[in-house]
């Protein structure tokens, strides 16, 4: 859980006290799976992922709610039947998108602002996986690809503490005093794909 002062610095970047937050997902409490978060997350709009592994304690706000792919047209007979039953496997779109950092990669807790271009967030289908440079996610945050939930390869995986997250170093704050890979881009969660010990979803209002 948050401490208060994690939870004030929180709100603070948010708009500070005539915002609040609530814990709407807590994967040691509610389970590891997509189906499990989004049973919890709902249609939520305004969602902060909160994400925990060793001494680090990081994570991003995405100003958006998590939309899945909608399903494909049921077939005609006129048309390929196959080709519009199959749902698409994944939903990209425009959002606003910060990261930050509450412990453990600076010397105080930091946001880190992003270019808008990189803005954005693909959700994948309930069965299907969103396609990365280097395997699969569940949810990938940012349209650079910086933060993946769900992330092993080949395929996809349906634990969403498994996870793929750097930051490139041209985005990367200069205070940074975490660790970075062999490219010199910033690793949150000490290495490039971790098992995080614990995530949760906050609702902010």
């Amino acid at each position: 859980d948050l401490t208060a002062a994690e939870y004030d610095q929180l709100l603070t970047w948010l708009g500070g006290p005539t915002r609040s937050l609530a814990l709407l997902y807590k994967s040691v409490r509610d389970g590891y799976s997509f189906g499990d978060m989004l049973a919890k997350v709902e249609s939520a709009s305004g969602l902060a992922f909160v994400v925990r592994k060793d001494q680090y304690l990081h994570g991003c706000f995405v100003g958006d709610r998590l939309q899945l792919p909608t399903k494909a047209a049921a077939p005609t007979k006129f048309a390929d039947a196959a080709a519009q039953v199959a749902p698409p496997e994944y939903r990209e779109y425009d959002c606003p998108v910060w990261l930050f950092s509450l412990s453990g990669h600076f010397d105080k807790p930091t946001k880190i602002p992003l270019p808008p271009h990189v803005q954005g967030i693909r959700v994948a289908s309930r069965e299907g996986g969103v396609p990365l440079w280097w395997g699969k996610a569940k949810i990938s945050v940012t349209h650079d690809e910086y933060i993946h939930f769900g992330w092993d390869d080949p395929k996809q995986s349906e634990n969403l503490q498994s996870m793929l997250h750097f930051i490139p170093k041209d985005d990367t704050p200069p205070a940074y005093r975490g660790e970075v890979d062999e490219d010199g881009d910033a690793v949150l969660g000490g290495t490039l794909h971790f098992m995080a010990d614990s995530l949760e979803i906050l609702h902010v209002t």
